[in-house]
């Protein structure tokens, strides 16, 4: 059964402090949050990550919804670069074992 509800936070990246709310999390196929930036505004973006078996193991979809178009560029950069890395790290893992494992 899916978690409802809200779950805030503040986490500090790159010296920017982020306001994230959970909205949903049904583990382990959905996450969706809010994403902003503390004080700047009171628009919400939100963010929606589906994970569904495939093939070889899963495939990760994200959507980032109601971007600033401002941001547009460097949020998909971001984006971009936290998935690579994290497809770098799973990758490690399935052909050395987990880290400390």
């Amino acid at each position: 059964m899916p978690l409802q509800g809200t779950l805030s936070y503040l986490a500090c990246i790159l010296q920017v402090r982020l306001a994230l709310a959970y909205r949903e999390i049904d583990r382990p196929k959905r996450l969706v949050f809010t994403w902003g930036i503390d004080g700047m505004s009171s628009d919400e973006t939100v963010v929606t990550i589906e994970i569904d078996p495939a093939e070889a193991g899963c495939e990760l979809q994200l959507e980032h919804a109601k971007v600033w178009t401002a941001y547009a560029g460097r949020t998909r950069e971001g984006w971009t670069k936290l998935l690579d890395q994290l497809a770098e790290i799973v990758c490690s893992a399935v052909r050395h074992g987990p880290a400390g494992g």
